[in-house]
């Protein structure tokens, strides 16, 4: 059965998963963030304190539609996918 991504709190948005930026990103996502964004210098989203991207809010990822390109590609189902799964503890029903 294929995750949904509905149900999902952001599994793959939480350490240890951190997506690497490509070029231009790192400006977009500052500018959207302002001067206390938290990126780190090797083009890694930092962590907050709870562990998470710091673009997720409440309702989900705050720039979903103007994602890194990492997090486009983060593909749903896969091993990685299932392991951030298991770390935020979702289960999903059949």
């Amino acid at each position: 059965m294929m995750p949904d991504c509905e149900t999902c709190p952001g599994a793959c948005c939480r350490a240890p998963l951190r997506p690497p930026l490509a070029n231009g990103e790192v400006e977009r996502i500052e500018a959207f963030l302002g001067p206390q964004g938290g990126w780190l210098d090797h083009r890694l989203i930092a962590l907050d304190s709870g562990g998470a991207c710091p673009l997720l809010l409440d309702g989900g990822c705050s720039i979903y539609s103007d994602r890194p390109r990492a997090c486009v590609t983060f593909e749903v189902g896969s091993e990685a996918c299932e392991a951030a799964r298991q770390r935020a503890g979702v289960v999903d029903s059949e």
